[in-house]
């Protein structure tokens, strides 16, 4: 009898604990999802003064599909604003032979645009991207709170939104690139941990 209220109640408190996280999970993607939705008529009005675009891995030293979208995005704005100057960050990778920003930057001037483009290949995470950039920013006596545009994928917007307020960067606008299909579902669960993690860590 013992055993069998411990079973019971053991299984009723996994069924409790799955039930918070699941409410937690699907506030998470409402929330999400109407971010990512309001970002499509929200159109940056001027140019900033500087682009950051975050990395996302490499693939065999290569920009995986998602920071293809991410560059893709960058090309595009920079078409437009050529005098504007871009920041590219992401550190070295677990099995790479070179930075993501090594990458990101080697795939811009590919596209031959002429923006200026600065390598920031210290940082490991989004809290990093906007910690070393900070540096670079001081360092180029480029104000934080200047207009700056963060590029990265929709899924990762509002995060990057919060970390780059905590930063002092209070005039930062994200401008959000396309996720690729195949990697939405791994990319929505990954950055729904990540939250926790800088909840725990009080990154924002």
């Amino acid at each position: 009898m013992k055993r069998w209220l411990s079973g019971s109640v053991l299984f009723l408190s996994l069924l409790v604990l799955f039930f918070l996280w699941l409410l937690t999970f699907l506030t998470y993607a409402g929330y999400q999802g109407w971010h990512i939705e309001s970002m499509k008529t929200d159109i940056p009005p001027h140019p900033p003064r500087v682009m950051v675009v975050l990395g996302a891995g490499l693939r065999h030293n290569e920009p995986t599909p998602t920071l293809i979208e991410r560059l893709n995005t960058a090309v595009y704005w920079g078409n437009r604003f050529s005098s504007v100057p871009i920041i590219v960050s992401g550190g070295l990778g677990n099995h790479q032979t070179i930075t993501e920003a090594q990458a990101m930057a080697g795939y811009l001037k590919n596209q031959n645009i002429k923006n200026p483009i600065i390598v920031e290949d210290q940082s490991k995470n989004t809290f990093e991207n906007i910690k070393f950039t900070s540096v670079l920013l001081n360092n180029l006596a480029i104000p934080r709170d200047t207009s700056i545009w963060i590029i990265t994928s929709d899924f990762h917007a509002l995060r990057s939104q919060w970390i780059a307020d905590y930063a002092g960067w209070y005039n930062a606008k994200v401008v959000a690139s396309h996720t690729p299909i195949l990697a939405r579902p791994l990319a929505w669960f990954r950055e729904y941990f990540s939250w926790i993690k800088g909840w725990v860590l009080s990154y924002f």
